[in-house]
C-alpha cells in the first residue's frame, strides 16, 4: 500500500517536473522526516499536505516542524514551503513569505491556512501574519522554475 504522504507529495513533484524545462534531482536527506526534500542539491523544500477536499485548508506546525523549517533556512539560501491542498491546488511559498507566516526566530506551535478565492487564486495566512499577495493556482512552481533555469 502506498503511504498517503507519498501519494500527495508525488502528485506535487509530478507538477514540478512538468513545469521544469531542466533536469531535476530530488532527495530526502532524513528518511524519518517526510516533510524535507532537497532539490538539485541546493533548494530546500518543506512539504505538507491536507486531505481535506474543500477550502480552507489548515496546516498545523508543531514546534519541531517550525524548528525544521528554521534549520532548513539556515542550511539553504533558497527554501520553499509546499502546501498541498487536497486534490485542489498547491501553494508554493518562498522564504520571505514563510517568515511572514511563521515565527522562525522563536519557534512555537503555529498554523498556516490556505483559502481558495474565486476558484483561481489562493489566500494564505499564518499564525504570525498574512501574505500580501494572492497565489495563482496555475503553475504553482513558477518561482522554483525561474531559479532552476538560471
Amino acid at each position: 500500500m502506498i503511504n498517503e504522504f507519498k501519494a500527495y507529495h508525488g502528485a506535487a513533484f509530478a507538477e514540478l517536473i512538468d513545469e521544469s524545462s531542466v533536469p531535476i534531482t530530488l532527495f530526502r536527506p532524513d528518511l524519518s522526516n517526510n516533510a524535507i526534500y532537497i532539490l538539485n542539491d541546493s533548494i530546500g523544500l518543506f512539504v505538507k499536505h491536507s486531505t481535506k477536499r474543500i477550502s480552507p485548508w489548515r496546516f498545523s506546525f508543531q514546534i519541531d516542524h517550525v524548528k525544521s523549517v528554521a534549520k532548513l533556512t539556515q542550511k539553504h539560501e533558497v527554501v520553499f514551503m509546499v502546501l498541498i491542498c487536497g486534490r485542489n491546488s498547491i501553494a508554493v511559498i518562498n522564504i520571505e513569505e514563510i517568515k511572514t507566516l511563521l515565527s522562525l526566530g522563536k519557534p512555537e506551535a503555529s498554523w498556516v491556512s490556505v483559502k481558495t478565492s474565486h476558484n483561481t487564486m489562493l489566500t494564505v495566512e499564518g499564525s504570525a501574519g498574512s501574505l500580501k499577495r494572492k497565489i495563482r493556482k496555475s503553475q504553482p512552481f513558477s518561482q522554483v522554475k525561474e531559479i532552476l533555469e538560471k
